[in-house]
């Protein structure tokens, strides 16, 4: 490359150069930023789970900005106060697709007007997919045992269970469901609401998807 001899010419030649480094470097960066960006986002008013230690708190996710991610109406599903700012949280929200988990950190908390929450935004979310499965109903409600909690089974199929639970579980853990016969399938929650006075709906979505064969010998031994 031949560099031109006027003084003035040179100089525009090496601004330019500048100027296409520059644009480069905004390239590369802006590519990174975007690489490492969660693609995945709470619908409006749609209820982030939270969860400190043995306490879980709910919020609904407004948007996200410059400060982070930031919900309102933040609140504890127990008596327990609010959680605080600075405390790291395990965070789950449902997509079509299945449930986002991901880690968190709460950077502030405004009681005022609404309860607002900012929450760091993830720099990795899982998502824990859904599955579409013909179930059986099981009329007897028989009994099953999640995590060692006593329940009660409502339907099953190839792909996880229904069931009433004593305890709350947490969106997006790990659990596993063992059958009266002393079966043990892997599974996690994908939701768990409160049914009534005491008891709560947990769905259980299996790790690995049951074998045609399984479900049977799994559906016999519940109903007996």
């Amino acid at each position: 490359m031949t560099l031109p001899n006027d003084p003035s010419s040179l100089l525009v030649w090496f601004l330019a150069l500048f100027a296409a480094s520059a644009l480069f470097g905004c390239c590369v960066a802006a590519v990174r930023s975007a690489s490492h960006r969660p693609s995945l986002l709470p619908q409006q008013n749609s209820k982030v789970a939270l969860k400190h230690g043995g306490t879980t708190y709910e919020c609904e996710w407004v948007e996200a900005s410059r400060r982070g991610w930031i919900a309102r109406n933040l609140r504890s599903t127990s008596e327990i106060p609010p959680v605080s700012a600075a405390k790291s949280l395990l965070a789950s929200f449902p997509t079509p697709k299945g449930l986002a988990v991901f880690w968190t950190k709460v950077l502030a908390v405004h009681r005022e007007p609404m309860n607002l929450v900012v929450l760091a935004p993830p720099s990795r979310i899982s998502l824990r997919e859904r599955r579409t499965h013909d179930r059986v109903e099981l009329d007897t409600s028989p009994r099953v045992r999640i995590d060692d909690a006593p329940c009660r089974a409502h339907d099953i199929s190839r792909g996880g269970l229904a069931a009433s639970s004593p305890i709350a579980f947490q969106p997006g853990s790990d659990v596993l469901v063992q059958t009266p016969d002393g079966r043990t399938v892997e599974g996690w929650v994908l939701d768990c609401r409160a049914q009534e006075p005491g008891m709560h709906k947990v769905r259980v979505r299996w790790v690995r998807e049951l074998a045609l064969d399984d479900l049977w010998e799994i559906k016999t031994a519940l109903v007996g």
